[in-house]
């Protein structure tokens, strides 16, 4: 018997549920289709709507697409996420207001065919109909590639007829979203009778976008294979030809040595040299290096060079694999040709090791959920009662030991980090919990070149930026946005129209609480350190982005007019009640 709806499965329009409702059923509208009622003789009508009806076999395949997208959805994350959860694992979840997840489902199957019938209504008491040549032939393609998947139109009839349900519904439900676009049309598009004030796209578009020019320097960038690495600078590139001499003459050696097998062969030859009576290019296996602390040499050649005076002399060294004649002496002027690059390398290296030293800390740290339990650890150490060794296999991550720079943890670790003193502790709270810090020694044996020049690159930009927003804020309101050098460390976006919500949430925040023409600057871990200036809207800039400001107005204002008719359709529950959304067949395609 038809009744009109109950409140046993009445969509509510507020609550967990609803939300989740609206956002399948729109989910769903866009995906399926159908425009005008095939009639379904011996199928029971479960749903009416003034002239339209919903039949057993309409609803039985609306439950069976939603049913299908969602396996297909969470099959999908699975295999992309490698996460354990299916469509099944998911019907018993509560929402806030206490609904399952499994009635949350059937709910949006009722609002579907709902809409489903007071679209097909209204078009028709509008005079509407799908027409457009391109779009019917596209429907018949789908459908005749489902029948040639099935191996003939009989063969698909039957596939269908095993989950309840007849190509009827796929024809009807085919044309659904063309005829829905059609509706959305007549109401809300350019002439439409209730076409959304321009005042109130106007201010969509000013609560959800902005319009700024930036400058980035990146604390990252991407490898051949485009993968994301951290942005190394080319250090040696900004080291001045004065600076590459004065290194050369004052810490660069030559070395050079002869290899022997024998002692007695290396002492002879040793004698000879000594009294100049043999130069060394008679020898064979001679070599030279020209190197500040042996840096091109291998470790058996550095240990053989140690304590060697570069005086010019002739030293015999015993090593495991041979014995050595070696000397050092002074380089000169002739010396730096083809060795320029070497010489800026090494300054480099030198550079990060240096900066490593000051610039680096080493920390042990224990993680607590618990902050009283944390404040007591913390409380006792510093009284003495207790030990911070006492202690490190209590919790998760515990006595775990970082070295590390700037830029790396977590603001607050990193700032009480830094700010001890060595030996010193700190308790500090973050997003992952009590954090108990002990400041260590710098383990020098965690040094890596490579991370020393990542962080060294990152103050680097951080004080070119720095030095540049400075003479952004001194011209102010004058200041002009340029393209930077080739060589520059920075790059450069054009005033764009962006959407807030695309945004990282403090430049979101930032942006839209600016003023117009305002200049800011903004470091973010993730990417590197923004200054930008926040530019006046205009026409242009709303057209340029209208669609995806005026669409979400047109389809809340459209789907609250077709959910004003909800009341008005009758439901058979006696036969709804036959429908499992568990147990139900799925058909997705």
């Amino acid at each position: 018997m038809l009744v009109r709806k109950t409140d046993r499965r009445r969509p509510r329009s507020g609550g967990a549920s609803g939300r989740l409702s609206a956002a399948l059923l729109l989910a769903f509208v866009l995906l399926a289709a159908c425009a005008f009622l095939a009639s379904c003789s011996g199928s029971r009508a479960v749903m009416r709507y003034k002239d339209k009806t919903i039949t057993e076999q309409d609803y039985a395949y609306v439950m069976a697409f939603i049913k299908g997208y969602y396996e297909y959805y969470y099959a999908q994350m699975a295999a992309y996420y490698g996460t354990s959860v299916t469509l099944d694992s998911l019907w018993d979840n509560a929402a806030d207001d206490g609904t399952t997840f499994a009635q949350q489902m059937t709910q949006t199957v009722d609002e579907s065919c709902m809409m489903i019938l007071i679209t097909e209504q209204l078009a028709e008491e509008n005079g509407l109909k799908v027409q457009d040549e391109e779009v019917l032939a596209s429907i018949k393609d789908a459908l005749d590639q489902l029948k040639e998947d099935a191996g003939g139109e009989d063969a698909l009839q039957i596939e269908l007829a095993k989950k309840g349900f007849s190509l009827d519904q796929l024809e009807r439900y085919e044309l659904y979203n063309a005829l829905l676009s059609l509706l959305k049309d007549y109401r809300y598009g350019e002439n439409g009778a209730a076409r959304i004030p321009e005042e109130d796209i106007r201010k969509a578009f000013d609560d959800s976008y902005v319009k700024a020019e930036a400058y980035l320097f990146p604390y990252y960038t991407y490898d051949e294979s485009g993968n994301r690495v951290q942005n190394v600078l080319d250090l040696t590139a900004s080291i001045s030809d004065e600076t590459v001499h004065s290194a050369f003459l004052n810490t660069f050696v030559k070395v050079e040595y002869l290899s022997y097998d024998e002692k007695a062969e290396a002492e002879a030859a040793l004698a000879k040299l000594d009294a100049g009576t043999e130069p060394s290019e008679l020898y064979a296996d001679s070599q030279s290096h020209i190197t500040p602390a042996c840096v091109s040499a291998s470790e058996a050649e550095q240990a053989m060079y140690e304590g060697i005076a570069a005086d010019g002399a002739w030293h015999l060294v015993e090593e495991e694999d041979g014995v050595y004649l070696v000397r050092k002496s002074g380089v000169g002027e002739a010396d730096l040709e083809g060795m320029e690059q070497t010489v800026r390398e090494a300054i480099r290296s030198e550079e990060a090791e240096a900066f490593f030293l000051t610039d680096f800390v080493t920390v042990e740290h224990i993680l607590y959920d618990d902050e009283a339990k944390a404040k007591e650890v913390y409380e006792g150490i510093l009284a003495n009662t207790t030990t911070f060794a006492e202690h490190t296999s209590e919790t998760k991550d515990s006595g775990t030991t970082y070295t590390f720079s700037r830029g790396v943890m977590v603001k607050p670790f990193e700032d009480a980090a830094f700010e001890l003193e060595e030996d010193g502790y700190a308790l500090v709270q973050t997003d992952y919990g009590w954090h108990l810090i002990h400041r260590l020694p710098l383990d020098k044996e965690q040094y890596s070149e490579d991370e020393a020049l990542a962080a060294l690159s990152r103050a680097i930009l951080e004080d070119e930026a720095e030095a540049l927003f400075a003479e952004m804020k001194k011209a102010g309101s004058s200041y002009v946005f340029v393209s930077p050098a080739e060589d520059a460390h920075y790059t450069y976006s054009e005033p764009s129209v962006l959407e807030l919500e695309s945004l990282n949430a403090d430049m979101a925040d930032a942006l839209k609480n600016a003023g117009d023409g305002e200049l800011l600057t903004l470091n973010i871990a993730s990417s590197g350190i923004y200054l930008f200036r926040k530019n006046a809207t205009d026409d242009a800039d709303l057209q340029s982005v209208y669609d995806d400001v005026a669409s979400p107005l047109i389809n809340e204002a459209f789907y609250n007019y077709i959910t004003g008719f909800y009341d008005q359709v009758m439901v058979d529950n006696e036969a709804l009640a036959k429908f499992n959304i568990r147990t139900a067949e799925s058909y997705y395609y």
